[in-house]
């Protein structure tokens, strides 16, 4: 609740979990192990999503576009220093990949995955939220008002945490960073 005073950059979910894998004693190099690995996820998720969008490209190309991802040096930076716009792009990356599913299908299901995905990803890095008035106005011209108005009621119930956060505790930690 003291984000003004502490200018941190960081999601307090991020640190909410980082401080749960301390109160169990887990020290610091694992948390930067698991932090590794979940990045070392992302190129895949990447690869996967290229496969689904673009199908009629050989797959070598698609594998190589994705490990350019290792030549970032800010990817590289925030695999070894956890941060909360990996996570968050972790999560997203599920969100696209569970979109691109349902635009292949049109199976509404992965609607709910897709907004799931993209809910976790804004709580870890909250610029994300962003990107669920795309999906939301994707979902507005597919489907039938019965699953549009359960994946608004999702969305609703999903951040319903953020918004008392917010408004209600007047926490303000995405305009108080230096």
């Amino acid at each position: 609740l003291n984000y003004e005073k502490t200018s941190t950059r960081h999601s307090p979910v991020l640190i909410i979990l980082f401080s749960a894998f301390e109160k169990y004693g887990v020290n610091d190099f694992i948390i930067r192990l698991i932090n590794l690995h979940v990045c070392l996820v992302l190129p895949l998720i990447f690869f996967k999503c290229l496969k689904i969008k673009f199908r009629n490209i050989d797959e070598k190309y698609l594998i190589l576009f994705s490990g350019l991802i290792f030549l970032s040096p800010t990817f590289g930076s925030l695999a070894i220093w956890p941060d909360s716009r990996i996570w968050g792009l972790f999560f997203f990356c599920f969100s696209i990949y569970f979109f691109l599913i349902y635009e292949k299908n049109k199976n509404s299901n992965y609607c709910f995955l897709v907004v799931i995905f993209y809910t976790i990803a804004s709580y870890f890095s909250p610029n994300f939220s962003v990107f669920s008035i795309f999906f939301m106005v994707i979902f507005f011209k597919d489907l039938k008002f019965q699953k549009l108005l359960q994946l608004v009621l999702l969305n609703l119930i999903l951040s319903f945490p953020a918004f008392y956060y917010v408004f209600i505790l007047d926490v303000n930690f995405m305009f108080s960073a230096s």
